[in-house]
């Protein structure tokens, strides 16, 4: 199905009656606990949400205005639930996000069915970025890892503009580079770091992105990205707890001490 701001090939149209005013909106949610809440701050969100000449993104922050300028009519603002699927597997990505408050995972499966995180997005970049250097499908899940805003774009008008941009040349390949390097640095860690560094390294990763220190994941969820069981991470998170590092509740992950916390994580938290 073509969306309304598509034309026939899959090129969205700037819509220049769409005009709205340019307001500052701080959002947070939880998308379990909190459904009515949810859905009338989306519609307020969505439907006063301005792409003006400055996204918090800083992958597009830092884009020189001639070249923002050709992007700008086609970002739409997006909100992300947590566990919403962007991608799986042999999915031709049609979208690219940039995430403003929203954090997504990439997640491979193992043998013995569990998943495992391979690489976390935020403000600092771009999801489904391969997909404008090949043709080739999705090779892993792109999940939602903490619910926020985005701005969503048509994967074909990245790759036309990116021939034609060149801050946005410069700040994708340095973004690939880093992107790259955290795979890199995730594969040591999830090989042969202890689990309670990684524990806190992840933790700490999710705060650098995401900028608040109150997580809505459960130990169970939590458990899914560092492919472990889930008593594990509850014994964990008891004695973070007990150190007053961190606190939770149902549903519920609050940092404390942000120092301490990046004191104890493995050395691929700093490295990446």
């Amino acid at each position: 199905m073509i969306d309304k701001s598509e034309n026939k090939n899959g090129y969205l149209q700037p819509n220049a009656q769409l005009k709205f005013p340019k307001i500052n909106v701080a959002f947070d949610f939880d998308e379990t606990a909190k459904k009515p809440f949810i859905r009338n701050s989306r519609e307020a969100f969505l439907e006063n949400y301005n792409v003006g000449n400055f996204s918090s993104n800083r992958l597009l922050a830092s884009l020189n205005a001639a070249d923002f300028s050709r992007l700008q009519p086609y970002l739409k603002p997006v909100l992300l639930s947590f566990g919403e699927i962007l991608c799986e597997p042999q999915d031709r990505v049609r979208y690219i996000y940039f995430p403003e408050s929203a954090v997504v995972s990439n997640l491979q499966m193992l043998e013995d069915g569990r998943t495992i995180e391979t690489a976390m997005t935020g403000r600092e970049g771009v999801t489904g970025l391969a997909s404008i250097f090949n043709s080739q499908p999705a090779s892993d899940w792109t999940e939602v890892s903490v619910a926020g805003s985005a701005l969503r774009l048509n994967a074909q008008i990245l790759k036309q503009e990116f021939y034609c941009c060149g801050t946005l040349q410069t700040s994708l390949f340095k973004y690939l580079g880093s992107y790259i390097e955290q795979i890199s640095q995730r594969v040591i860690c999830n090989n042969y770091h202890l689990m309670e560094k990684r524990f806190c390294s992840w933790l700490s990763m999710l705060q650098n992105r995401h900028h608040k220190n109150k997580f809505f994941l459960t130990h169970e969820q939590i458990a899914r990205y560092l492919g472990v069981q889930r008593p594990l991470i509850s014994n964990l998170a008891r004695r973070l707890r007990e150190a007053r590092i961190i606190d939770y509740r149902r549903k519920e992950i609050i940092i404390l001490d942000s120092p301490k916390l990046q004191s104890l994580a493995c050395p691929c938290f700093h490295a990446i």
